[in-house]
């Protein structure tokens, strides 16, 4: 066992304060393999689905202690962190994950006991188990166009960890966390906030720290990722001579997929403040396996609503009424053509009215379209221009009649020179005398 001289008056004070119980792993890996590196996303596994991983972890200098007469002590210079992660989905909107870890440590002062508040180690070096973690995520809103990712991460660690070795808190802590997220296009924009409750060795404490985060995932392929992600607490050991402090840390990582739900990850960070258990730097390596696999990159949108023409081709449905009008992105779609009422008639029917009631409706519900009406008939119709000229006024007219400005529409008959069936049978003609009503502006 090493012996000095109390190296600065901080020190003295520590002598005062409840036995060392410090866990230098400030911002452990997040439990569950669609998740980011410390950050959780509100995405949950199906039912039964399930993940392992396993992560490995090197801080350099995550416990130095600073003293005003520029002297510090080298408590922890490097540390390294072996992780096996389990996670398993339940009903499709609950994960439950599990993890443990076995940490190694040294540091040049590792051994040094000046006061009874520092472990008693004999070397400069130790190894043995970290805290245990629980986590329980329930999904309330899937994260999917249209809408917010939202979720709740209730999580817990057990006093497993060997504090000697800054390992492990020296009491079990329960607490929660906040997630939403979103995606847009193909970046997943992720924030957590939470709070931990810090148990004592001599009993349940109230205190307690804040914890969060912002982070970003880019779906760059459909076999990588790329992530970033700023991470930060609270933290205040109720050490005398220990301020209160708010380790920050910076992070960036790359995954890649592999069809079979086998993937890797790369990622390394900063530390950004000189708190406790923030290092100088970390490098973390990890390798995750899920079954069945999970797809990387943004959900893909609901199916939309498709209309398929006579001749099989599938259309986007912009607008729907009940009756049965539909307006496509260039014209709008009557489920009976305009009759009128009779074949050299340009007079409206009831029926044809309740139509173009719908289309007025889909009009005032998109105010800025604008439409030309279009008159047609099939050949030898007498006075085939005037007549699809006059009707189409008529729809125009009506259209009026229901509060569609006439600034938004023209009325153009088109007489029988175009056909879109062969004018040769009675079913050809009957679909070449109609009025269409395109979209020429929206």
């Amino acid at each position: 066992m090493k012996t000095r001289l109390v190296i600065s008056a901080v020190l003295v004070l520590l002598a005062a304060g409840a036995a060392w119980a410090i866990d230098i792993q400030n911002f452990p890996a997040a439990i569950g393999t669609q998740n980011m590196t410390t950050l959780y996303k509100s995405t949950t596994y199906a039912s039964g689905q399930f993940g392992f991983a396993f992560l490995a972890d090197y801080e350099a200098d995550p416990f130095v202690l600073s003293f005003n007469d520029n002297k510090k002590l080298y408590l922890v210079e490097n540390a390294i962190t072996g992780e096996l992660q389990a996670a398993v989905g339940l009903f499709g909107v609950i994960d439950l994950g599990l993890a443990a870890r076995y940490q190694s440590a040294n540091g040049r002062d590792f051994d040094l006991r000046v006061t009874p508040a520092f472990p008693d180690n004999s070397a400069e070096s130790g190894a043995g188990l970290g805290d245990a973690r629980i986590v329980v995520k329930f999904r309330l809103l899937q994260n999917r166009p249209g809408s917010l990712g939202i979720a709740l991460v209730p999580m817990a660690s057990l006093a497993t960890g060997d504090p000697d070795i800054y390992a492990g808190a020296g009491a079990s802590n329960v607490g929660g966390a906040l997630v939403l997220d979103k995606w847009v296009s193909i970046a997943d924009f992720v924030v957590n906030a939470g709070y931990l409750f810090m148990g004592r060795p001599d009993g349940f404490n109230p205190a307690g720290q804040v914890f969060g985060g912002i982070g970003v995932e880019l779906a760059v392929a459909d076999w990588c990722s790329l992530g970033g992600e700023f991470v930060g607490k609270t933290l205040d050991y109720g050490i005398n001579g220990i301020k209160a402090s708010a380790p920050l840390e910076a992070l960036g990582s790359v995954r890649f997929y592999t069809p079979v739900g086998l993937d890797f990850l790369l990622a390394g960070g900063l530390g950004l403040t000189s708190a406790i258990g923030s290092p100088r730097y970390r490098i973390t390596l990890g390798m995750s396996f899920t079954y069945p696999r999970v797809e990387n990159g943004p959900p893909h949108p609901p199916p939309r609503d498709m209309y398929v023409d006579a001749e099989g081709n599938a259309h986007e449905v912009v607008a729907r009424q009940p009756g049965g009008v539909i307006m496509l992105r260039d014209l709008f779609i009557l489920p009976q053509p305009l009759g009128f009422d009779g074949p050299q008639s340009a007079t409206l029917t009831d029926q044809d009215k309740a139509e173009l009631d719908q289309v007025a409706t889909i009009m005032q519900q998109y105010p800025r379209v604008k439409i030309q009406i279009e008159g047609h008939v099939a050949t030898g119709v007498p006075d085939a221009q005037k007549l699809t000229q006059d009707r189409a006024e008529a729809v125009l007219a009506y259209l009026h009649i229901r509060g569609i400005e006439p600034s938004r529409m023209v009325a153009v008959g088109m007489g029988s020179d175009v056909p879109v069936a062969s004018n040769n049978t009675p079913e050809g003609r009957a679909r070449n005398t109609r009025v269409d009503i395109l979209i020429v502006e929206q």
